[in-house]
């Protein structure tokens, strides 16, 4: 990313729809990444992706503040929840830096950021349509209603994961 600035769609729904398969495996044990972003989603030789940094993992039952802005779920910031659906924000996240260039919510300050997570309306003028759809139902701010609220595969069957994927084969 560092390198390319963004990448194509259909790269970024395989990207995220194994990253989403990782994720799955870590929560059906009961274990929160807390810290999906680019640098901790890498490209094995293989072309698959492998999650990597478990610093700051914890069990579902752990409420903590923790994570890296600009990927922290909201429920994080405003009480510490803990839930499949922090991650899933986080990957609404890092989709959008994977097709647009740059995270959605940014700011001069930690407190700017913060403010900018909770309360700014999220631009989606450089994406396609489907990419947009499926960026607004990841970054919903109430995570009871955020895409993935009743099972990952809400989100693997959105438009945008769907159809991407099986133009890339």
């Amino acid at each position: 990313l560092a390198e390319c600035g963004c990448i194509a769609e259909p790269s970024a729904a395989f990207y995220v729809a194994e990253t989403l398969m990782g994720m799955h495996y870590l929560h059906t044990k009961r274990i929160l990444h807390r810290d999906i972003k680019p640098s901790n989603v890498l490209i094995a030789e293989s072309g698959h992706i492998k999650l990597a940094d478990f610093g700051l993992s914890t069990s579902m039952m752990q409420h903590k503040k923790c994570g890296t802005l600009p990927y922290v779920a909201p429920e994080v910031l405003r009480d510490g929840s803990a839930s499949e659906a922090l991650d899933h924000w986080a990957v609404g996240v890092l989709l959008y830096e994977l097709v647009a260039g740059e995270p959605p919510f940014r700011g001069d300050t930690p407190k700017q950021m913060l403010a900018n997570i909770l309360e700014t309306p999220l631009d989606v003028r450089p994406l396609s349509p489907v990419a947009a759809s499926l960026i607004r139902s990841l970054l919903t701010v109430d995570h009871h209603l955020r895409l993935g609220a009743s099972g990952i595969e809400e989100i693997q069957a959105h438009a945008f994961i769907w159809c991407q994927c099986v133009a890339e084969r």
